[in-house]
């Protein structure tokens, strides 16, 4: 696409919305930025567009936004909103922050996407391609904004991108060189009309992938394989922690195998890279190694170093024999029951927040095995406990600060104080990495008192 003099509307103020809008000034479009929120920080960021000569409106959508000859909507910006409906009746051509930021790129692109384990197995990939002395840039639905750094990547730079399922709904001609799904479960039922649309957006991720791409698929997901036929076009290669694959990565007993072209070789024993998260991830990230072709010893080196992200079953602190783990991006439910079952000692449970959709009950067999008592916060913590509360004792708390200190007290030294909170944090906080800074904040004031 050709930007230049072009009126361009980026709906959204978040790192996303900020960023296309500085690629779109920099690329000679006519930029406007329309923001529902007028908070202080939306205002900051309003302050630094206009010194390059970009405008905005904060509290609320104006007849402005349809007098634009494109829209570059932002991945927190419903598409079933009035403003969208509008814009369409319009004609006016809408895009996503991440289509717009793939017309600028150079080299190879891997994108990752999935209802659970994104962030990590985008981590490790970037990981293993640094260590293999590539020219990596890491970022996406993870944190650093695909149009911050798309004009930086180069014809011998890997770019790998974590890719929600917001951000699918809104490509045209986005198509990774290889393309990632983890696993489908029922996540963001808030925003789609039922959970089969939710895996359909997903699968989005493959649309443009031609016979020269990768397709790396999760065989051991019932929905991924039901969902693939006539859908992925690319080359497939899976993995498996069940049973061995013709192409790609599985487990058998304690070791992992790669199969290509017909030879499989052993690569490394389950307990030489599986530090902390789930082994689907681990053997993802292999898959996407292989077919780029690093080398085995690389990838197991960095792998044998990975400590997990944060956020992600991190643990904080301990103290009179209480491990206290921040769990924050566990925002769904499959993400509270991995949590749990990676734990064997007595989980005090923080859990609660904005209800996305799904059902608590699936936590049962495991709380009832590992969760001794629950704290729940926010707007979810009725539905919780209403779910939960025969099987678990609960009560709830007005902060996070309350919950914290209500675990402490009737902890007992080889429990852990996990906080996993199957929900979105933005009834309380402005995203869940704040909700788990605030978590260890509070923890460490614990330990050191």
């Amino acid at each position: 696409m050709d930007f230049r003099g072009k009126k361009v509307v980026v709906l959204g103020l978040g790192r996303s919305g900020e960023a296309a809008a500085r690629l779109l000034a920099r690329r000679g479009a006519s930029v406007f930025v329309s923001e529902i929120s007028s908070s202080e920080e939306k205002k900051s960021a309003c302050r630094r567009l206009d010194e390059i000569g970009v405008r905005c409106e904060l509290g609320g959508h104006t007849e402005a936004v349809l007098l634009a000859d494109i829209v570059v909507v932002s991945p927190g910006v419903p598409l079933d909103s009035p403003v969208i409906s509008s814009i369409a009746d319009k004609r006016i051509p809408i895009i996503g922050e991440v289509e717009l930021a793939y017309q600028f790129l150079q080299g190879t692109l891997v994108a990752v996407t999935g209802s659970n384990g994104k962030s990590t197995t985008v981590a490790l990939i970037g990981g293993m391609l640094e260590s293999a002395g590539r020219k990596v840039f890491v970022g996406g639905n993870i944190g650093t904004p695909f149009s911050r750094f798309v004009e930086q990547t180069t014809e011998d730079s890997i770019s790998v991108l974590e890719v929600s399922s917001f951000q699918l709904d809104t490509v045209r001609g986005f198509s990774p060189d290889v393309a990632v799904l983890l696993n489908l479960t029922p996540d963001h039922l808030d925003r789609y009309p039922s959970v089969e649309d939710y895996y359909l957006s997903k699968m989005r991720i493959f649309a443009n992938q031609t016979g020269t791409d990768w397709a790396i698929l999760n065989k051991d997901d019932e929905n991924i394989m039901r969902l693939i036929e006539g859908r992925v076009c690319s080359r497939r290669v899976f993995f498996s922690q069940r049973e061995p694959v013709g192409e790609g990565v599985f487990v058998e007993g304690n070791q992992i195998y790669i199969a290509s072209a017909g030879h499989i070789r052993r690569f490394a024993s389950k307990k030489e890279i599986e530090k902390s998260g789930d082994l689907q991830d681990y053997l993802a990230a292999v898959s996407v190694g292989s077919v780029l072709g690093l080398p085995n010893d690389v990838i197991v080196s960095f792998l044998r170093g990975f400590s997990g992200l944060e956020h992600r079953l991190e643990r904080v602190a301990e103290k009179d024999g209480i491990l206290f783990i921040n769990d924050s991006k566990g925002t769904n439910i499959d993400s509270v029951l991995f949590a749990l079952k990676s734990l064997s000692s007595p989980v005090i449970l923080i859990a609660g927040g904005r209800y996305k959709g799904g059902n608590f009950l699936l936590l049962e067999e495991e709380a009832r095995k590992k969760v001794r008592y629950m704290i729940l916060i926010g707007e979810a913590k009725e539905l919780i406990s209403s779910s939960l509360g025969r099987f678990v004792p609960w009560e709830y708390a007005d902060s996070l600060e309350g919950a914290v200190l209500r675990a402490v007290s009737i902890a007992n030294p080889g429990d852990t104080v996990l906080l996993s909170p199957g929900c979105a944090s933005f009834d309380m906080f402005k995203n869940y990495e704040e909700r788990g800074r605030r978590f260890k904040q509070i923890v460490q004031k614990i330990v050191e008192g």
